[in-house]
């Protein structure tokens, strides 16, 4: 009956060591998403500030996109938007 107690006293010793790394690992976790978050944002303002020249030239380097001429510069600056929104940030 003793030995019971015991297996389940280290049972539950072992279960909160668990929580505790994996509390860790989630905060690891939101630090590395924050980060990428916050680069994400820095780039679309580098974007806003773009022409459209520099726009088209950010696309086909990064993504290897080539945009018509004609398209507006605010559809443009959207859809550059978009391709760092869809594939990540340009490294």
């Amino acid at each position: 009956m003793f030995q019971a107690a015991e297996a389940k006293a280290k049972k539950s010793a072992k279960a909160k060591d668990d929580t505790q790394e994996q509390l860790e690992a989630a905060e690891k976790a939101e630090g590395e998403r924050r980060e990428q978050e916050n680069t994400r944002f820095e780039v679309h303002q580098q974007i806003d500030k773009m022409d459209k020249a520099a726009m088209r030239d950010f696309a086909k380097t990064n993504f290897k996109v080539e945009f018509p001429g004609a398209l507006g510069e605010a559809k443009m600056r959207e859809q550059v938007k978009g391709l760092v929104d869809q594939y990540g940030m340009p490294s």
